[in-house]
C-alpha cells in the first residue's frame, strides 16, 4: 500500500489491460514505488504525476492530450525489486537505522555495483520528441578551478518540447573509493520547436565533485579533497546514456577546503567501500575522535546563567 500495490490495485490494471487496447498508468503518488506491474501487465505508458495539487489534474490533464510535451526526470533510481535497493535491510528499526551506504546512495550505488538491478536510471523520462546531444566546448580551467562545457541540444523530433542536460563526473579510484558516476550540473532548455537548437553552459566548480576525507587515509582528515589522477566528464538526458565529452587529469592531490569533524558515528559499524572494478566490499566507519568531542565539550556551559 505503501511502496508495493495492493491486491486491489493488481486487480485494476488485470482487469483494465484486459478490457483496452491502450492503457496508460497514471501515479498519484508522494515517491517512487514497486514498478514491476509495467513487466507483469505492458501498459502503453506510464507518468508519475506525483501530487500536483490543485492544478495537478489540470497539468496531468495537459500532458495526456498532448498540449504539453513532459520534460520531467526521475531523481530516484527505480529497481526492479525493493531488497535491490542498499537501505532496504537497515530500514525500519524502529530504535536505530544504520547508513551503511555511506557515498553509494540511489544511482550511485547502482551504477558502481548493481546496474542489472535497475529499470529506470535516475534522470531519466521520455518525451513526445527526441533530443540529440552534442558537446560544443569543454575545457579544464586548472586555475580557477573549474570546467567550462558548452554542450548543443537540436530537437530532432516533430513535436515541441524541453530537454534537461546532466553532466556527471567519473573520478579516479583512489584511497576514499568513489562512485562511477557522480551528477554535478544540469539544466534544462527553453521550449525547442522542431529542428530547432539551443546550447546550454555550463559553469563547473571543482567542489561540486570533491570528495569529504573524513579518516585521514589520504593524509588530510576532514578535508574536502580531489586525488590526483584521471577525471572523465560525460553529459546526457540521464546517468546512463551520458556520454564521455573529456578526460583531465591532476598531478598531485588537490586540498578544496579544510574543515573540522562534526558529528561523526559515536557507535562502530560497517559502511560500503569501492575497492575498484566496481567491487563492493566493507570497511570499518571512522569514529567520533575524544579529542574533538572533549573540545566541544569545553564551550557547553555546565550550568544555565541565571538572569
Amino acid at each position: 500500500g505503501a511502496y508495493k500495490l495492493t491486491a486491489a490495485e493488481n486487480d485494476m490494471l488485470a482487469k483494465v489491460r484486459k478490457g483496452f487496447k491502450t492503457v496508460i498508468v497514471l501515479l498519484n503518488v508522494g515517491n517512487i514505488i514497486d514498478m514491476s506491474f509495467v513487466e507483469k501487465y505492458n501498459p502503453d505508458a506510464v507518468m508519475y504525476v506525483w501530487q500536483g495539487g490543485m492544478l495537478g489534474g489540470l497539468g496531468t490533464a495537459q500532458v495526456l492530450t498532448g498540449k504539453v510535451s513532459p520534460c520531467g526526470k526521475l531523481t530516484d533510481t527505480i529497481a526492479k525489486d525493493i531488497s535491490d535497493y542498499p537501505s532496504d535491510k537497515n530500514f525500519g528499526n524502529p530504535e536505530k537505522n544504520v547508513y551503511q551506504e555511506d557515498i553509494f546512495v540511489g544511482y550511485r550505488y547502482f551504477e558502481t555495483f548493481a546496474k542489472d538491478k535497475v529499470l529506470y536510471p535516475f534522470g531519466f523520462g521520455l518525451s513526445y520528441t527526441t533530443f540529440e546531444l552534442s558537446a560544443l566546448h569543454s575545457e579544464n580551467n586548472c586555475e580557477n578551478q573549474n570546467l567550462l562545457i558548452d554542450v548543443k541540444v537540436e530537437n530532432t523530433g516533430c513535436t515541441e518540447g524541453k530537454e534537461v542536460v546532466q553532466i556527471y563526473i567519473e573520478a579516479p579510484n583512489g584511497k576514499l573509493g568513489k562512485a562511477s558516476r557522480v551528477l554535478c550540473a544540469f539544466d534544462k532548455t527553453s521550449s525547442l520547436k522542431a529542428n530547432e537548437t539551443e546550447n546550454l553552459s555550463f559553469k563547473i566548480p571543482y567542489y561540486s565533485f570533491a570528495s569529504y576525507d573524513d579518516s585521514g587515509v589520504c593524509g588530510h582528515k576532514s578535508a574536502w579533497i580531489l586525488e590526483d589522477g584521471t577525471y572523465s566528464v560525460y553529459a546526457g538526458s540521464d546517468v546512463r546514456s551520458a556520454k564521455k565529452i573529456m578526460d583531465f587529469k591532476l598531478d598531485e592531490l588537490l586540498i578544496l577546503r579544510q574543515s573540522e569533524e562534526a558529528l561523526a558515528p559515536v557507535e562502530s559499524f560497517e559502511r560500503f567501500h569501492n575497492k575498484g572494478n566496481a567491487e563492493l566490499i566493507y570497511e570499518p566507519v571512522p569514529l567520533r575522535s575524544k579529542t574533538m568531542a572533549s573540545r566541544r565539550a569545553e564551550r557547553i556551559p555546565t550550568e544555565i546563567p541565571s538572569n
